[in-house]
């Protein structure tokens, strides 16, 4: 039996909005399905199974096609209002493909170029012809020579083409496209620390992860109390916090224990991981994409740590947790993690999977990574690993998606 494992990658502007997903599809167990076929499954699953807006939200989604898709009777099949049509670089250019591209340009369809390597002149002339009816244009930043920057310039200069980076997976290629003026970048680059600083972080940020250390470790709530009797200007925070627009209070409260009682430990979890990650925030539109992307990563391992340990406790669950939250902290504070890690008192397990990738966590941890890169073998080799089944598998990533878009729409 095969099974269907939807991906996405944000696709950002630089004031860190997200503007659109790229979705990749695939159809797990039948390494010889065409595009043509991947794509019909892929539109179908959306639109009758898992929901357009659980897998997309309000924002459009890339879809990727080739000249089989768009000979294809299928093609129009395609909702317009929430699809994007990426042109795939290996597409055959005749005649009949052209005309399909400027018929469904005519039907209102936008259409991309997608991960297009500008290598050669002859390629770009090639392509010239296809921008008056092209919106997006997708360029992959591990090929690209700025030799013929000038030639691409002048060619979409007539068109009111957005060009779009891609493989931006550190700080310097985004800076790259900083100076090219593209207008928005996809890759996961700003889960990467921008630049490493020396001076000693805000000491506030390591009581912050301590107190979700303590929470996802279960203790009990007479200790998260005195933590905050501790450091007052958090309890001032949190007491800003349930006084505003997120809760409704019917009494007031008087002491942080009660507060701690009435918010309840998911909440305040979440409370706590908006404060660890909201710096990158930056007044956007939207949360940032590496607050959703370490979202989705506690949300993933957690349900594959069940998976494995149906019977696991709060505590080992916790660690789960934790080591999800953590990962990505070294993009926020701007220091090696080794060197986050040092200020803390941490079990070797939680150190080992989080610097080696060792043990159970460090497993989970290294799939969550290869999930966002969609390395489909790896999430197939882990199944088999450990024995579960593919359908709870695939069915928890696309729940995981739809977990973070809700989200997403509570803190926004």
């Amino acid at each position: 039996m095969d099974f269907h494992f939807i991906g996405r990658q944000p696709i950002i502007d630089h004031d860190g909005d997200i503007f659109a997903y790229d979705l990749y599809f695939s159809i797990c167990g039948d390494k010889t399905v065409s595009l043509r076929a991947s794509v019909s499954t892929l539109i179908s699953s959306l639109l009758n199974t898992y929901g357009v807006k659980n897998i997309l939200g309000e924002r459009p989604g890339f879809i990727q096609i080739d000249h089989t898709v768009l000979l294809s009777d299928m093609v129009e099949s395609i909702p317009k209002e929430h699809f994007i049509l990426s042109i795939l670089d290996s597409t055959v250019l005749d005649k009949r493909v052209y005309h399909k591209i400027i018929q469904l340009y005519n039907e209102g369809y936008q259409l991309a170029l997608y991960d297009i390597t500008l290598n050669s002149i002859p390629k770009l002339k090639k392509l010239k012809y296809l921008f008056p009816y092209i919106t997006y244009l997708k360029i992959n930043m591990k090929d690209f020579s700025q030799q013929y920057l000038s030639k691409l310039k002048k060619a979409i200069e007539p068109y009111p083409i957005h060009v779009i980076g891609t493989h931006i997976n550190n700080y310097n290629l985004y800076g790259t496209t900083l100076g090219l003026n593209f207008r928005y970048v996809q890759g996961n680059y700003f889960s990467e620390p921008e630049s490493f600083k020396h001076e000693t972080q805000d000491a506030n940020t390591f009581t912050i992860i301590q107190l979700y250390n303590m929470l996802m470790s279960d203790v009990e709530i007479q200790e998260l109390v005195r933590m905050f009797e501790i450091h007052s200007d958090l309890t001032l925070q949190l007491l800003r916090y349930i006084n505003s627009q997120h809760f409704n209070l019917q009494n007031h409260v008087s002491s942080i224990q009660q507060v701690l009682t009435l918010l309840g430990r998911k909440a305040l979890s979440s409370w706590l991981m908006l404060l660890i990650y909201g710096k990158s925030v930056n007044n956007s539109k939207y949360q940032s994409p590496l607050q959703l992307m370490v979202q989705n990563r506690a949300m993933v391992m957690g349900k594959l740590y069940r998976l494995i340990y149906p019977n696991a406790n709060k505590e080992e669950e916790g660690k789960v947790f934790f080591v999800a939250i953590m990962s990505l902290s070294s993009a926020v504070m701007s220091l090696p993690l080794s060197l986050i890690l040092k200020e803390m008192k941490l079990s070797s397990e939680l150190i080992e999977a989080l610097l080696q990738r060792e043990g159970l966590l460090g497993e989970l941890l290294s799939l969550a990574e290869n999930i966002e890169r969609f390395e489909v073998e790896t999430i197939q080799e882990f199944i088999e690993k450990h024995h579960l089944n593919p359908q709870s598998v695939f069915s928890l990533l696309r729940e995981s998606i739809t977990s973070v878009n809700k989200f997403e729409s509570s803190i926004a």
